[in-house]
């Protein structure tokens, strides 16, 4: 049998590190794959899937098993919740206020193209990421005197 012909080699190393990270996470909460199907939602055939390195889980699923897991998909994508080197408190450097803006205006567009509850999921992911970076972050909304929502992002102080 040749190195290609051997299944474990043929796999991609990020599904294979993805697998042992879910597993690890789930060990560690002292669930079963049952379990964690049942508190998930998610299948436990994709869950096995997951965990043999033969599938990689969507935005949702991925979602929900970081939900029931109480970990951030940095953990299960990258095996740390920092996987960039950062430069002064920012990945590759301080980012450029352009590139930013425009960033934040395609963000503002494509929102526009989404069901609700595909916004929601988008925020939850920004939210998730946010919070693995900065620590635990509250959203607190409120109307203006002229009825405009205004969303203030703050950090927790646990």
């Amino acid at each position: 049998m040749t190195e290609n012909d051997d299944p474990d080699t043929s796999k991609p190393a990020e599904s294979l590190g993805f697998a042992s990270a879910l597993i690890k996470a789930r060990t560690d909460k002292g669930m079963t794959q049952a379990q964690l199907s049942e508190l998930s939602g998610v299948s436990r055939s994709a869950i096995k899937g997951y965990e043999t390195g033969r599938n990689m889980p969507g935005a949702r699923e991925l979602r929900w098993l970081c939900r029931t897991l109480e970990i951030s998909p940095n953990l299960l994508l990258f095996g740390t919740e920092t996987p960039f080197k950062t430069v002064g408190g920012w990945p590759w450097g301080k980012p450029d206020p352009d590139i930013v803006e425009a960033n934040r205006q395609t963000l503002i567009l494509l929102a526009d193209l989404l069901a609700p509850r595909e916004l929601q999921s988008l925020v939850d992911l920004m939210l998730s990421l946010a919070t693995a970076r900065h620590g635990m972050i509250v959203v607190k909304t409120d109307t203006d005197s002229e009825g405009k929502v205004i969303v203030e992002l703050m950090r927790s102080r646990k």
